[in-house]
C-alpha cells in the first residue's frame, strides 16, 4: 500500500478525532463511504496505522475502528475479506503489539486481537498468536506479563476450545503469573485468566486447577490491603460465574472460601466499600445456589452466608440528627437509593438461597435467627432485618410455605404499631410482597387481621410519610379478594382513602385514586352507587386541570378512576357522565396531549370502559376512536420521529391524529396487545352496532393472532376475531344494516373460521390452545343457525390436530364444542387420561369415526373433496394408533376402492396422491404390525400399492416424496421378509433423489433410510459405506416424531459412526422439544458406552474438542454423573 493512501486515510482519522464538529462531520462519511466500498482497503488502511501514523490518538482509533469492522456481523466483513487481507491483519497486530512503545496503544492492540482471534475459532488456525500469548504471559517482564495474561483471559474460550494439551504449561504460566513476588497488576490478570479459563477445562482436569485458588484468595487481601475495591469487586464477580457452571472447582477449598469472604461480607463500610461486600455476598449466595449439597457439607457455610445476609440487612441509617430535613424527606430520600443498598442485596441473596434449601432449613433459620432479631428491643435495625428476612423467605420457598403462612403473618402485624417508622415501612412493604406471592390465600384468612392495620396507618396523620406506601400496600390486597370479604368495610375504605387524599401531598393523592379504583372494582353496584356522586365529582375536579406535571399525573389517574366507579354501578346513573368524559377527553385527545402526559397510557381502556356502560349509544363515537386503535395494533416502529411526523400530518389534513409519544415505555407489542383488546371490549359492548369496523378489525386480528412474541396479543387477537361474528351476527338478526344478511355472516364466518384453524395448527402453549378453541366454539356457537352443515365440515379441520393432545382443558373444550352439535367426540375415559399413552386404547376413536361417516354423508355439499379427504387423514392417525382394528374396518369398507382407483389412474392429481398414500400410510403403520398374519397383510398391499408408493420418490413434488418416504419408513418396519429383496434398491433411490438438507422431505428420507438399515442390514451389501453417506444427511432440521426417529436410529448405530461425529450431531438437539425421554436414555447409555471405550479423560477432552460454551454446559450434568 502507497505512503500517499496511507497518509490520506491517517489525514481522515485525524479529522474525526477533531473537536470541531464541522470538520468532524465533513470526514466521517469519506470513512464509512471507504468501509461500505472497499472493506478489504479500509481494513488494510486501519492497521497500517499501526506502523504508519505518529499519533498515538490515531493509532488507538484505527484499533477500535479495525475492533468494529471485525466484530460486524450486518455486513459481516471478517468473512468477506480476502486472504491477503486477513493475513496482513494477523501479522500487524503481533507486530504492532511488539513495536508499540505506549502501554495504552498496546492494551487496545490487545482488544482487537481478542476479536480477531476469536473470529478464528471457525475460520482458520493462528498459531502465532498462541505463542504469542505464552511468550508474554510467561515473561519476566511485567508489562509483558499483564499483556499476555490479559490476552489469555480474553481468548480463553478460543483456546479451551481448540486446545486439548498442554495443561500443565498453562498450569506453570498462570502459576507464575500469580506469584506473590509479581507485581500486583500482574497477578490480578493471571487470576482474572484463571477464572476464565477452568470454566472450559475438563472436569479432572480443572481440580488441578484449584491449587491455584489459594494464591487467588491471596490478592483479595492484597487489594484489600490496597483499597482497589472496583477491581476486587470485578475479579469476585468472575468468581462468582465459576460458582454458577462449576461450583466443584472449589470443593477442596471452601473453609478458606467461607471464612474470606464471611469476612469481607461483615466488614464495616469505614473498612470496605459497599459494592466489595455484596460480591462477596452474591458468590456466597451462588454457590448454596447452584451447589447445595456441596456448601451442606461444609460446616457452617450455610450458616456463615445467612448471618452475613441478615449482617448486610441491618446495614441500615438512622435519622441524621440536627438536621432540617424531616423524617418524611428522609424515608423517601432512603427509598430513592435502596435499590443499590447492601439491605436490598441481601434480600435478594436470602430469597436466592431460600429457593434452592426449601421450607423445613429455612424455617430452621427462622426460629434461630429471625425470632431474635424481632424481639429485639434495642435495635429496630435487628427488627427491620427480620421482617424483610421472613419475606425474602416467603418470596424464595413459595407456595410450600402456605401452611405456615399464619405463624409469618403473626409474627408480622405487631410491627404495624412499632415505634420506628423505617420498623412500620418494612412489615408494609413486607405485606404487599407476600400478598403478592400468595394472591388470594394470605386474604382469604388475613383480610379481618390486616386490612384494619393499614387503615390505622392511613389515618394516622403523624406518618403522614408512610401513607402512600400503606396505600399501594392496600390496592395490591385487594387485588386478589372476594367481594364478598369487603362488602362491610367499603365504608370505611372508602372514607380513609378519600381522607388521605384531602390531606395528602401529589405522590398520595395518586396512589389515593388509584385505592379507589380497587375498591370501586369490589364493591357492589348498590354499595357504590351510595358513594357514586362524591367521588364522580371529585373525578371531575381533577379532570379539569392538567396545567402541572403533577396535575396531569392526577388527571390521567381521574380518568381512568372515573371510568372505573362508572362501570361499576347501574349504567343509568352514569350515562350523562360518561357522555361528558367522552366529548371532554376527545377534545383533550384531538387538541394534542403533551408527549408526557400521562393520560396517553390510561385514555384508550377508559374509553373503552365507557363503551361496555353507554353499548349502543356509544357508536357515535367509534369514527374518530376505532382508526386510532386499528394505528395502533398495526404499530411497528416506535420510530418517535416518523411518528411525530405522521401526526403532523394528519392533523394538518383535517384527520385525528395518533398519539404516541417517546414517554410510552411499553414495547410494540404491548401496545397492539392494548389496542387489540379495546378493540375486543368495544365491539363486545356494541355488538350488532359496530358492523362498520368489523371487516376492518378482522384484517388487524388475524395478523396480531399470529405473532410468536406476545401469547397476550394472539389471545386478544383471537378473542376479538370470535366477538367480531357475534357483532355481524347481531347486525344480521336485528336487521342493523341492510348490507349485512345470512349470505354476509356465512363469508364473513367462513373467512373467521379458516384463520382460526390455520392458528391452530401453529406451535402454542396448551393454555393458549385451549382458550382458541373456547374461542372456536363460541363462533361456532354463533353462527350455526345461519351458516349450516358447511361451517360444520370446516371446524373439523381441527378435530384431529387436539386430538392428540394430553392436556386435559383443551379435551374438555373440545368436547363442549361437539356435544352443542350433538356429535360426541371424547369420552370420560379420554377426559381422566392426562397422559394419553399408546398404551391405552381410547373409546373416543368410534366418536371420531361418527365425524368421519358425517362428513361423508355431508359429501356432496362439500365444494372440495380432497380436503375432506385431507381431513380424514388426520383424523385417523389417531385412530390407527390406538385402535388399528377400528381403522382397519373403516379401510377397507370406506377407503380402499377410492384409493386403489387413485393409484391406477395416470391423471390423478398431486393431491389425490398424497391423500391415498396418506391412507396407505396409516394402514401399514398401525394395522400391519398388529394383525397375527403381518407378512401375508404386507406382502397383499405391497403388491398392489409398491410402485405407488415409490414413484413419488423421484419427483419433484416434495408435498408427494415427503409422505412416500413416511410410508417407506413403515414399509421397512413393517414389511418383513417382503421388503427385504427390495431394500439395497430403496436406499440406492432415497440417496439419489433424497431433497437438500432443511427441505421439505428431507428428515423422512432421512428416517427412511435408518429404518431400512435397522430393519435389513443383513442384505445390504455395502452396510458400512450406506451407514457413512447417512450420517453425512444429519443434521435434520425439522421437528416432531420424525426428527425424534432420525436421532434415535442414529443413536442406535452410533458404534458405526466416529465418536466425535455423533457426538457433534447430539450435541446440536440436547434442548430441542422433540427429544422425548426415551430418546435422552439412548443418548445417555450410548454416550456411557463411549466414554467407558475412550476413558473419561479422553472422552471429555473429545468433547472440549468439538464444543463450546454452551454445549459444555449442556453436557455438564452428564460429566457429574
Amino acid at each position: 500500500m502507497s505512503q500517499e493512501t496511507l497518509q490520506e486515510f491517517s489525514d481522515v482519522l485525524v479529522d474525526i478525532l477533531n473537536p470541531n464538529n464541522n470538520i468532524r462531520n465533513q470526514a466521517e462519511p469519506k470513512f464509512f463511504t471507504l468501509q461500505e466500498n472497499d472493506p478489504d482497503l479500509c481494513a488494510q488502511c486501519l492497521i497500517g496505522m499501526l506502523a504508519f501514523s505518529q499519533h498515538s490518538e490515531v493509532r488507538v482509533l484505527s484499533m477500535v475502528l479495525l475492533r468494529q469492522m471485525l466484530f460486524s456481523y450486518n455486513p459481516p466483513y471478517w468473512r468477506q475479506f480476502k486472504k491477503e487481507t486477513k493475513q496482513l491483519i494477523k501479522e500487524e497486530l503481533i507486530g504492532g503489539l511488539n513495536n508499540e512503545k505506549e502501554s495504552y496503544v498496546r492494551r487496545k492492540i490487545c482488544d482487537t486481537i481478542i476479536i480477531a482471534g476469536s473470529l478464528l475459532i471457525t475460520d482458520e488456525s493462528w498459531p502465532e498468536l498462541l505463542n504469542l500469548v505464552i511468550t508474554y504471559s510467561s515473561s519476566n517482564s511485567d508489562q509483558e506479563a499483564e499483556l499476555g495474561l490479559y490476552l489469555f483471559e480474553g481468548l480463553s474460550v478460543m483456546i479451551g476450545k481448540v486446545l486439548s494439551e498442554g495443561y500443565n504449561e498453562f498450569y506453570e504460566m498462570l502459576s507464575k503469573g500469580l506469584d506473590s513476588k509479581r507485581k500486583l497488576s500482574v497477578r490480578v490478570c493471571a487470576a482474572k485468566a484463571v477464572c476464565q479459563y477452568v470454566i472450559y477445562l475438563p472436569k479432572k482436569i480443572r481440580a488441578d486447577f484449584s491449587t491455584l485458588i489459594p494464591d487467588i484468595l491471596n490478592i483479595l487481601t492484597c487489594l484489600l490491603d490496597e483499597g482497589d475495591f472496583d477491581l476486587m469487586t470485578n475479579l469476585i464477580s468472575q468468581m462468582t460465574e465459576i460458582a454458577e457452571f462449576c461450583p466443584k472447582y472449589y470443593s477442596k477449598h471452601l473453609n478458606e472460601i467461607k471464612d474470606g469472604f464471611f469476612q469481607l461480607a461483615t466488614m464495616s463500610s469505614e473498612e470496605i466499600e459497599d459494592s466489595a461486600k455484596q460480591s462477596a455476598l452474591k458468590f456466597l449466595s451462588s454457590l448454596i445456589e447452584n451447589a447445595p449439597r456441596l456448601a451442606n457439607e461444609c460446616e457452617n457455610f450455610i450458616d456463615n452466608t445467612i448471618q452475613a445476609s441478615l449482617h448486610l440487612l441491618m446495614d441500615l441509617s438512622d435519622a441524621p440528627k440536627n438536621s432540617n430535613q424531616s423524617l418524611g424527606e428522609w424515608m423517601k430520600s432512603l427509598q430513592n437509593e435502596f435499590i443499590n443498598s447492601n439491605s436490598y442485596l441481601a434480600e435478594t441473596a436470602l430469597s436466592r438461597i431460600s429457593r434452592e434449601l426449601g421450607k423445613d432449613l429455612m424455617l430452621k433459620y427462622m426460629n434461630e435467627y429471625v425470632t431474635l432479631f424481632l424481639s429485639s428491643e434495642e435495635s429496630w435495625q435487628k427488627r427491620y432485618a427480620g421482617i424483610r428476612c421472613l419475606s425474602s423467605i416467603c418470596e424464595g420457598c413459595g407456595y410450600s410455605l402456605s401452611d405456615d403462612l399464619g405463624e409469618i403473618i403473626n409474627l408480622l402485624i405487631p410491627f404495624f404499631s412499632d415505634e420506628h417508622p423505617r420498623v412500620r415501612h418494612a412489615v408494609i412493604i413486607s405485606i404487599s410482597d407476600i400478598t403478592r406471592d400468595f394472591p388470594g390465600v394470605i386474604q382469604e384468612t388475613f383480610a379481618g387481621q390486616i386490612i384494619p392495620q393499614l387503615v390505622s396507618i392511613i389515618s394516622d396523620e403523624s406518618i403522614e410519610f408512610l401513607c402512600s406506601e400503606t396505600l399501594g400496600t392496600l390496592t395490591v390486597f385487594l387485588q386478589e379478594i372476594e367481594p364478598e370479604e369487603l362488602e362491610s368495610q367499603i365504608k370505611i375504605l372508602l372514607e380513609t382513602t378519600l381522607g388521605a387524599f384531602n390531606r395528602g401531598d401529589p405522590e398520595t393523592q395518586e396512589q389515593a385514586i388509584t385505592t379507589i379504583s380497587a375498591i370501586a372494582l369490589k364493591s357492589d353496584p348498590e354499595t357504590l352507587g351510595v358513594y357514586y356522586n362524591d367521588l364522580i365529582t371529585l373525578m371531575f375536579e381533577l379532570m379539569k386541570k392538567g396545567s402541572t406535571k403533577n396535575e396531569k399525573l392526577l388527571r390521567a389517574q381521574a380518568f381512568e378512576c372515573a371510568t372505573i366507579i362508572g362501570s361499576g354501578v347501574n349504567a343509568e346513573l352514569f350515562k350523562n357522565d360518561a357522555h361528558q368524559i367522552m366529548e371532554f377527553s376527545m377534545k383533550l385527545h384531538y387538541d394534542g396531549l403533551s408527549t408526557d402526559d400521562p393520560l396517553l397510557d390510561k385514555i384508550f381502556y377508559a374509553w373503552a370502559r365507557i363503551s361496555t356502560s353507554l353499548t349502543f349509544e356509544f357508536e357515535k363515537y367509534l369514527e374518530y376512536i376505532i382508526p386510532i386503535l386499528l394505528k395502533l395494533a398495526s404499530m411497528q416502529s416506535k420510530n418517535s420521529k416518523n411518528i411525530k411526523q405522521q401526526q403532523d400530518e394528519e392533523k394538518n389534513q383535517g384527520k385525528q391524529p395518533l398519539s404516541f409519544t417517546d414517554g410510552w415505555d411499553e414495547t410494540v407489542y404491548e401496545v397492539r396487545s392494548n389496542a387489540i383488546n379495546n378493540l375486543f371490549i368495544i365491539s363486545d359492548s356494541l355488538k350488532g352496532y359496530f358492523h362498520n369496523w368489523c371487516e376492518s378489525c378482522l384484517k388487524i386480528a388475524s395478523l396480531n393472532a399470529i405473532c410468536f412474541l406476545n401469547d397476550e396479543l394472539r389471545s386478544f387477537s383471537t378473542q376479538l376475531l370470535g366477538t367480531l361474528v357475534t357483532c355481524v351476527v347481531h347486525a344480521a338478526e336485528n336487521e342493523i344494516a341492510k348490507n349485512i344478511d345470512r349470505d354476509y355472516v356465512i363469508k364473513f364466518g367462513e373467512e373467521v373460521v379458516n384463520n382460526l384453524i390455520k392458528f391452530l395448527t401453529l406451535e402454542m402453549e396448551p393454555h393458549l390452545i385451549a382458550n382458541l378453541f373456547e374461542t372456536v366454539s363460541e363462533v361456532f356457537d354463533t353462527l350455526k343457525t345461519l351458516a349450516g352443515s358447511k361451517t360444520i365440515i370446516s371446524f373439523l379441520q381441527i378435530v384431529p390436530v387436539l386430538l392428540e393432545a394430553s392436556d386435559k382443558r383443551i379435551a374438555e373444550e373440545i368436547n363442549k364444542f361437539f356435544e352443542n352439535q350433538d356429535i360426541l367426540l371424547l369420552d370420560e375415559s379420554f377426559l381422566n387420561n392426562n397422559n394419553n399413552n399408546e398404551n391405552q386404547n381410547l373409546n373416543s376413536s368410534i366418536s371420531t369415526l361418527q365425524i368421519l361417516e358425517h362428513l361423508q354423508s355431508k359429501g356432496p355439499d362439500v365444494e372440495n373433496e380432497l380436503l375432506v379427504k385431507k381431513m380424514i387423514i388426520s383424523a385417523c392417525t389417531p385412530i390407527g394408533k390406538y385402535n388399528p382394528q377400528l381403522y382397519e374396518s373403516f379401510f377397507n369398507q370406506s377407503l380402499m376402492e377410492w384409493v386403489a382407483t387413485i393409484a391406477q389412474d395416470e391423471k390423478s392429481l398431486p393431491d389425490q396422491k398424497y391423500a391415498a398414500i396418506g391412507f396407505l400410510n396409516i394402514y401399514i403403520r398401525f394395522v400391519v404390525p398388529d394383525c397375527n398374519n403381518q407378512a401375508q397383510l404386507f406382502k397383499k398391499i405391497w403388491d398392489q400399492f409398491s410402485q405407488f408408493i415409490f414413484n413419488p420418490i423421484t419427483l419433484d413434488d416434495y408435498d408427494l416424496k415427503d409422505i412416500s418416504a413416511s410410508t417407506i419408513i413403515w414399509c421397512a418396519k413393517s414389511g418383513s421378509q417382503v421388503f427385504k429383496e427390495f431394500a439395497e434398491q430403496a436406499i440406492k433411490v432415497l440417496i439419489e433423489s433424497s431433497p437438500d438438507e432443511g427441505v421439505l422431505g428431507h428428515s423422512s428420507y432421512v428416517a427412511a433410510i435408518g429404518s431400512i438399515i435397522e430393519s435389513h442390514s443383513d442384505s445390504l451389501q455395502e452396510l458400512k459405506q450406506i451407514i457413512q453417506i447417512w450420517v453425512k444427511m444429519f443434521p435434520i432440521h425439522s421437528e416432531g416424531d420424525v426428527a425424534t426417529l432420525c436421532y434415535q436410529l442414529l443413536t442406535k448405530f452410533y458404534q458405526e459412526i466416529n465418536a466425535q461425529d455423533y457426538i457433534h450431531l447430539i450435541s446440536q438437539i440436547l434442548n430441542q422439544d422433540y427429544v422425548t425421554q426415551d430418546l435422552k436414555n439412548d443418548i445417555t447409555n450410548a454416550l456411557t458406552d463411549i466414554q467407558n471405550q475412550l476413558g473419561k479423560n479422553q472422552f471429555e477432552e473429545l468433547i472440549i474438542k468439538i464444543g463450546d460454551q454452551p454445549l459444555l454446559l449442556k453436557f455438564a450434568s452428564f460429566f457429574d454423573k
